[in-house]
């Protein structure tokens, strides 16, 4: 026995073990396959189910055989497409969620940037806008300070039937959704500017974001025992270490102030893109010393003479994509959702339903009447693609389940089929009386009487006929 251990321990190496080295040949790589695919993250992994995401999501999508899904760590998930067409389809619909919470979804790419998968494309709709400031460049103004605008649907030349101005922007989803935003106009006097949020269904009642439930959340009074021990993760917030600063051994230091180069409040990005500070540190790496105090002005006035101008700071330093207009007021339109009333809980399914549905407040779907409190939407993305101004603003529930709708009778009605049948009949005689009628005859055609169908026809009786007989015979 003492032997066997001492050649076991023996046999024991204490050097670290050598990774498994992956050669670059093509079959180790799936980037091929991987071109036309898209990769998620489930916002709130605690009330969304990976398994049910995998196999529900194409069929939502409705490209239930031309897509597969993929679970991936973190969170994750990936979906390859077999057509380009569908992948863009599902990408540029908006915002989708799983069993009421959002995820974030967005194209595959080999070298991902810092902040994939953190952000949400979502369509905004801007209330009560001041109408001596009811500019598009008014309107992306108050947008930039909810997250980076890409678009801005505002026709200034079409009337504006709604309330509202729509906005697409990139929303942080570490970020809270804010309902109402303070603005003070040239005047002194400030507005209340309401903030709609379309196909962005639950969030946390507590704090207004997407990660998590009220049950959850770090800012929950009865959460502070276990956000001490470990148990709930606290809300996002940026390291010091990665906040951008000019060290000494820096080309830039003494030609930009940490200021100058750190992060924007309104958008919580850097203000100067790492790129272009890279560039500006090779431009200023010359060994004339004349040149370089010119380069040095120059670097200066490139980010001075920005610091009012907000689309040459987002074009220019964060090499953001510029902000598209468009006078397309519905384009993309989704469902604005509102649960104020999702915690009136009655034993009463019915009459629970009947009264949101007299209010008002009850979700409808499309055209599809509301069944029972207790039906599910497992999404809050329209299964059709198209625009839609459905206001929907309650919530039944959030199990996933489907509900199941009877089949409907496909077959016409009696009275349409007759119908149909009469107007068999009729459809030869009108074609001869248009033909005559065309071919210049005056005189009028004898009209064939034909007997009309009928899935009812009364039945005659026998000819009754008098016998041939002789007369009675008179007395």
């Amino acid at each position: 026995m003492e032997y066997a251990l001492d050649k076991a321990l023996q046999e024991m190496t204490l050097e670290e073990e050598r990774p498994i080295i992956l050669k670059n040949l093509p079959q180790f790589s799936s980037c091929e396959r991987n071109v036309c695919s898209s990769i998620g993250r489930l916002l709130c992994p605690e009330n969304q189910k990976m398994s049910k995401v995998i196999h529900d999501m194409p069929r939502l999508w409705r490209v239930y055989n031309r897509v597969r899904g993929i679970a991936l760590p973190n969170d994750r998930f990936q979906f390859i497409f077999d057509s380009e067409t569908d992948l863009s389809m599902v990408l540029n619909s908006g915002a989708w969620t799983y069993n009421d919470w959002s995820m974030t979804l967005e194209r595959w790419v080999e070298k991902p940037p810092s902040n994939y998968l953190k952000v949400l494309p979502i369509w905004l709709r801007l209330c009560n806008i001041p109408v001596n400031h009811n500019t598009a460049a008014t309107v992306r103004e108050i947008a930039e300070y909810i997250g980076q605008v890409t678009d801005v649907a505002f026709g200034p030349l079409k009337p504006q039937s709604k309330r509202y101005v729509r906005v697409r922007v990139l929303f942080d989803v570490n970020r809270p959704l804010r309902n109402t935003w303070a603005l003070q106009i040239p005047s002194g006097e400030t507005v209340t500017i309401g903030i709609e949020y379309e196909r962005i269904r639950r969030r946390c009642y507590q704090c207004q974001r997407l990660t998590h439930d009220k049950d959850r959340c770090p800012f929950n009074p009865s959460n502070r025992q276990a956000i001490a021990t470990g148990g709930v993760k606290p809300a996002a917030i940026i390291p010091s270490r990665l906040i951008p600063k000019i060290s000494k051994d820096d080309p830039l230091f003494g030609v930009l102030t940490d200021d100058d180069v750190g992060i924007d409040v309104v958008s919580g990005k850097p203000k100067i893109a790492k790129e272009v500070l890279d560039e500006m540190r090779q431009y200023l790496s010359v060994s004339d010393p004349q040149m370089k105090k010119v380069n040095i002005e120059r670097v200066r006035k490139s980010v001075w003479d920005l610091e009012g101008d907000s689309k040459g700071q987002k074009t220019l330093l964060r090499l953001e994509a510029p902000t598209k207009f468009t006078t397309d007021v519905d384009k993309d339109k989704g469902l604005v959702f509102d649960f104020s009333g999702v915690n009136e809980a009655t034993s009463n399914n019915e009459g629970s339903v009947t009264s949101a549905v007299r209010k008002g407040t009850a979700m409808t779907r499309l055209s599809e009447p509301v069944q029972s409190s207790s039906a599910t939407y497992v999404s809050a993305a329209q299964s059709e693609f198209g625009s839609t101004d459905i206001r929907a603003s309650f919530s039944a529930g959030s199990t996933g389940t489907k509900v199941k709708n009877g089949k409907r009778r496909r077959r016409p009605h009696q009275w349409v089929r007759k119908a149909q049948a009469v107007k068999k009949v009729l459809e030869p005689i009108q074609t001869d009386q248009d033909l005559d009628a065309g071919e210049g005859f005056k005189s009028k055609r004898k009209v064939v009487d034909e007997a009309i169908v009928s899935s009812k026809i009364a039945k005659r009786d026998e000819f009754k006929v008098v016998p041939n007989e002789e007369p009675p015979s008179q007395v």
